[in-house]
């Protein structure tokens, strides 16, 4: 995103998560610099200035502030360091580290607390170390009931298990089915396969479960993709290893519920990553809902259409393209405004078909939300469509924000 003043103003008063690590907040009274997510009392505007990185504030003769502390903004080393703590406790587990060692052996090994890489596994990948390091256990036991020799107190004692017990009660819990009748078993059923991952993906209600499962349902690569019964479901392949996942919508909890089936833990950073992306789980209805709540266009259409999330797809470059003289605006970046779109300017112009130039002006006080006005103004045209007994494309489903 380009820093524009009065973008920022919006994104920095709304404390929008989604900005945090593109532009510092420097406040010219108290010398201290910020991120847009910063909990502190929010300045006055004439005793604010912008930098794009925490480089330049503290060149400009700032100080980071202790409340959010700016050296950890996503896209720093620190950022990137706790990615790498995660990554190398994945790593580690692949490795055996879990067979002999404790949760709080491996914490301490990777030098903090067992809080503190609790944390870190819930920011990154929404599950604990404990959940993560049962699954990898399990696929251990699992290999180990191949062979039918060796004792069971010898497969739970070799997989990370202290107890035959609590290995067994695992076992039927996660398969469906104590391990001696896996052990009988020849042929592998859905019900006993290991390497399945489960993390949970908080979101801020409303949530349009439904416009957002239609736009996937409507693109879905046949044999790669489905969507039945409110759940949507896929295979992919990452560097070169094959997997599966489903998710599903949790209205009562305010998540969803991914199960992810891989063969390389390591690799859950990046998925966790991409399905945070591409059902916008980060998104804040209620700010973009106030944002837009006095304009003339989309006021209405918002209240209409509450919970609408930008459309993403599993691959970031397979498709749209990025508005011109933008190089920031990526897959799901909640500014990007494809002003070009025939229905948008129709939609935007009451019947008459702006210029892309025209509709780029009337998006500015959109910003920097404008993705979300796409969104809206898709879902009213499809409305229309409908009642007026024209072929309904549902462009919502049709095209992506990029």
């Amino acid at each position: 995103m380009k820093l524009d003043a009065r973008v920022c103003d919006r994104a920095r008063l709304a404390r929008d998560a989604r900005f945090d690590g593109h532009f510092f907040i420097a406040v010219l009274s108290t010398g201290i610099y910020c991120r847009p997510i910063c909990p502190s009392r929010v300045a006055l505007r004439v005793n604010v200035r912008y930098f794009p990185t925490a480089e330049e504030a503290v060149a400009a003769g700032f100080r980071p502030c202790l409340r959010c502390r700016p050296a950890t903004a996503p896209g720093t080393p620190a950022w990137s360091g706790t990615s790498a703590t995660v990554s190398r406790a994945l790593r580690l587990m692949t490795q055996g580290a879990l067979q002999k060692q404790s949760i709080a052996s491996l914490s301490e090994r990777l030098g903090m607390s067992s809080r503190h890489l609790n944390r870190l596994f819930q920011a990154h990948l929404g599950a604990s170390p404990a959940a993560v390091a049962r699954t990898w256990r399990l696929t251990l036991a699992k290999e180990g009931l191949s062979d039918p020799r060796a004792p069971m107190s010898h497969v739970a004692a070799e997989s990370g298990f202290r107890s035959l017990r609590r290995f067994n009660d695992a076992f039927s819990k996660h398969f469906g089915r104590p391990p001696s009748d896996l052990r009988r078993m020849r042929k592998a059923t859905g019900r006993t396969r290991s390497n399945d991952y489960e993390t949970t993906l908080p979101f801020t209600p409303p949530y349009d479960w439904g416009s957002h499962l239609a736009f996937l349902k409507s693109r879905a690569i046949s044999g790669l993709e489905e969507v039945v019964s409110g759940t949507y479901r896929r295979t992919f392949a990452l560097d070169g290893k094959q997997g599966d996942l489903e998710v599903r919508f949790d209205a009562k909890a305010s998540a969803l519920h991914a199960r992810i089936h891989f063969g390389d833990p390591v690799s859950l950073l990046e998925i966790v990553r991409r399905l945070r992306i591409m059902f916008d789980v980060e998104a804040d209805p209620s700010v973009v809902a106030r944002h837009f709540h006095d304009d003339a266009l989309l006021g209405p259409l918002v209240s209409r259409y509450p919970g609408l999330r930008i459309p993403s797809g599993w691959d970031g470059l397979d498709a749209g393209a990025v508005p011109a003289g933008d190089a920031n605006v990526s897959s799901g970046h909640p500014d990007a405004f494809p002003s070009h779109d025939l229905v948008l300017r129709r939609m935007a112009g009451n019947g008459r078909v702006l210029t892309a130039a025209a509709l780029e002006r009337l998006a500015e006080p959109w910003r920097p939300w404008r993705a979300y006005a796409a969104v809206t103004l898709w879902r009213a045209a499809s409305a229309r469509g409908r009642r007026s007994g024209a072929p309904d494309d549902h462009p919502i489903q049709a095209r992506r924000i990029r």
